[in-house]
């Protein structure tokens, strides 16, 4: 996602908490499934408090296509592209210990 355009990003975000609810279904391990359910909120709160608007992927999707692409600054875009990893790297973990588990 390094090179990733703003609107990669809020795809990418917009797609979180389904991605999430699917990984969650299939873990046994609910400790597992709080951690990584924590670690995707706080990706969420931190786009929507950089977006300065609700901590909902939608409004900060919305958000993040409304601007200009000449008015953002380069933090800005490796902030949002850093956390939606980091989110999208947990959801993938707790996917893989789901299938370690069948």
């Amino acid at each position: 996602m390094s090179q990733s355009t703003p609107a990669d990003i809020a795809i990418a975000l917009r797609s979180l908490p389904r991605r999430l609810r699917e990984a969650s279904v299939e873990a046994d391990d609910q400790d597992a499934v709080k951690k990584t359910a924590q670690v995707v909120d706080r990706a969420i709160e931190d786009a929507a408090n950089l977006m300065g608007c609700r901590a909902d992927v939608g409004a900060i999707a919305d958000a993040i296509n409304e601007r200009r692409i000449v008015d953002w600054a380069e933090d800005q875009l490796q902030a949002l592209r850093s956390g939606v990893t980091t989110a999208g790297t947990a959801i993938r973990a707790l996917q893989d210990l789901a299938e370690s588990q069948r």
